[in-house]
C-alpha cells in the first residue's frame, strides 16, 4: 500500500483499492496513448515528410536514415532538444559511427535540418521548427 487514496480505500477495503488502482492506471495509459506531445507530432509529421522525397547524392540515403534516427530519438524522449550520441544515432540508423557524425554535420550545415541547441562539450542537437 502506497499514499494517498489508494492507501485510504486499501485500508477500508483492499479489493476495492486494488480495483480503483487498476482503473486509476488504464485510465492514466489510455490518456497518454491518445495524447501526444508537439514534439513528438513534429517528429511523426517530419518521419512522414523524409520518407516522401528523395534524398539526392551518393550520401543521400545516408543522410535520409541518421535523420530518422534523430527523430526516432524526438519521438522516445518527447522533446525536440536532445541529446544524442553518434554511436545511439548509427546504431538507429544501421550505419557506422563516422557515417552518422558525418550526416549529422551535413543536415546541420547543408540541409538546415538540425540546428545545435546549446553548444557545450557534449552537443545537444535539436529539430528545426521551420
Amino acid at each position: 500500500p502506497g499514499p494517498g487514496k489508494f492507501k485510504e480505500r486499501y485500508a477500508e477495503n483492499p479489493d476495492q483499492a486494488r480495483a480503483y488502482l487498476q482503473y486509476t492506471w488504464d485510465k492514466a495509459q489510455q490518456w497518454a496513448e491518445t495524447h501526444t506531445g508537439r514534439a513528438v507530432r513534429l517528429a511523426q509529421a517530419l518521419t512522414n515528410w523524409a520518407l516522401d522525397r528523395p534524398w539526392k547524392g551518393r550520401s543521400g540515403s545516408y543522410d535520409r536514415a541518421v535523420y530518422l534516427a534523430h527523430l526516432r530519438i524526438v519521438e522516445r524522449c518527447g522533446k525536440s532538444t536532445y541529446g544524442a550520441s553518434c554511436r545511439e544515432l548509427a546504431e538507429l540508423a544501421g550505419v557506422g559511427r563516422n557515417t552518422a557524425n558525418n550526416a549529422t554535420h551535413r543536415l546541420i550545415k547543408d540541409y538546415g535540418l538540425l540546428a545545435i541547441a546549446k553548444p557545450a562539450t557534449a552537443r545537444t542537437i535539436g529539430v528545426a521548427d521551420s
